[in-house]
């Protein structure tokens, strides 16, 4: 039978949880408050700001909407449109350098 090796065996017996002396300082446990503080002013700060951008992009939409809705179609089909004739032009190239194009007796 494989043994295992010496170092992974887990010892009987409750382990010892030792703190660090520096947890029990007053200075500590201030330090903790004031980060606890920040952290969740971070995040309420943080909500915020995305509630006022959606808050902003409704009132956008309110507005203009309809431009905008006609803006992005624009530019929608002339992007599709351009990658059509990207891939139109690959495929030119593609069967030039193949010879598939290519009539015997030119």
């Amino acid at each position: 039978m494989a043994r295992g090796r010496g170092g992974s065996a887990k010892r009987g017996g409750r382990e010892k949880v030792t703190r660090d002396y520096y947890d029990r300082l007053p200075s500590d446990a201030e330090y903790r408050q004031t980060a606890h503080r920040r952290a969740a002013q971070q995040a309420r700060k943080a909500w915020l700001i995305r509630l006022l951008v959606v808050a902003a992009l409704a009132v956008a939409v309110h507005f203009w909407g309809d431009d905008v809705i006609r803006l992005v179609r624009g530019e929608v089909q002339e992007t599709g449109t351009s990658l059509g004739q990207v891939g139109d032009n690959i495929k030119d190239g593609r069967d030039r350098r193949s010879g598939a194009d290519w009539v015997e007796g030119r």
